[in-house]
């Protein structure tokens, strides 16, 4: 198996948990972790990896969209502490 072929695998399965669960502050900075290797790579001129998640499962603007879900979803129900992280890790998009 080529890294390709692990990562879009490995992409997609964590995209589909992200979108069926409610995430653990663990789980919503490691999915922020994962676009910033996206952007990172795509920064790097190594544009592959993007393109084949958009053109196989729109992997890229699925996980776009679930950051918008979770800031306006923490925006309406956290309050405090918890609010502040999650806003921190959310702000490093």
């Amino acid at each position: 198996m080529s890294f390709i072929s692990f990562s879009l695998n490995y992409y997609k399965n964590k995209i589909e948990h992200y979108e069926n669960d409610d995430l653990s502050e663990n789980e919503i900075y490691e999915a922020k972790q994962l676009l910033k290797i996206l952007d990172d790579l795509l920064d790097e001129g190594y544009t592959y990896l993007n393109q084949k998640l958009e053109e196989d499962f729109k992997g890229v603007t699925r996980l776009k969209k679930l950051f918008h879900h979770i800031m306006k979803s923490h925006l309406l129900f956290y309050q405090g502490r918890t609010l502040k992280l999650t806003m921190a890790i959310l702000c490093m998009i």
